[in-house]
């Protein structure tokens, strides 16, 4: 089957994805001081304190960086269970690479959550205007009352289709 130059594009773009996700981090041959030993030092620049607040806040307890493992000491699964081979940790390397992966899947399972918080917010609202649809205002006053509220709660659910632009700072540097 013929594909379109659109198809195209977007295979070969799937397909530089998946070969970037299996290779190394370009910065790891210059990374002469090991992350664990630079964060002991550094204390994060400050930032490490602040990360650690906010773990804490949801109820997740910040990483330790002990030693400079890498990050196979956090696998559950084999590579193998992985969709088409895939693996989080494939290329990564020590330390850095722990917290790299770690950050990978804290933004994996933020993502994940926001779209449950998304759906439970929609289907709770879709009843409310389900239940003031239905409802038998005999009251001119009322009717009034339950289209405003329609009204808005159209609203609220036009917002939820929208998708927030959280920006972070680089981390990878794959590729260059």
């Amino acid at each position: 089957m013929v594909m379109s130059p659109k198809e195209r594009k977007k295979a070969e773009r799937e397909r530089r994805a998946r070969e970037s996700r299996s290779m190394p981090d370009s910065s790891y041959p210059y990374l002469t001081e090991p992350f664990f030993a630079w964060r002991e030092r550094t204390e994060g620049n400050g930032d490490w304190d602040s990360a650690t607040f906010h773990l804490d806040a949801a109820g997740i307890t910040p990483p330790e960086f002990l030693d400079d493992s890498g990050p196979d000491w956090m696998k559950e699964y084999p590579e193998a269970d992985e969709p088409d081979g895939y693996s989080p940790y494939t290329g990564r390397a020590g330390s850095i690479g722990r917290i790299e992966a770690y950050l990978e899947h804290m933004i994996a399972a933020s993502a994940n959550i926001a779209v449950i918080i998304n759906r439970y917010k929609r289907e709770q609202l879709n009843a409310r205007i389900k239940e003031l649809e239905q409802s038998n205002l005999g009251d001119q006053q009322a009717k009034k009352k339950a289209f405003d509220d329609i009204v808005h709660l159209r609203k609220m659910l036009d917002h939820l289709d929208r998708m927030t632009a959280e920006r972070f700072s680089v981390w990878e540097l794959k590729g260059i």
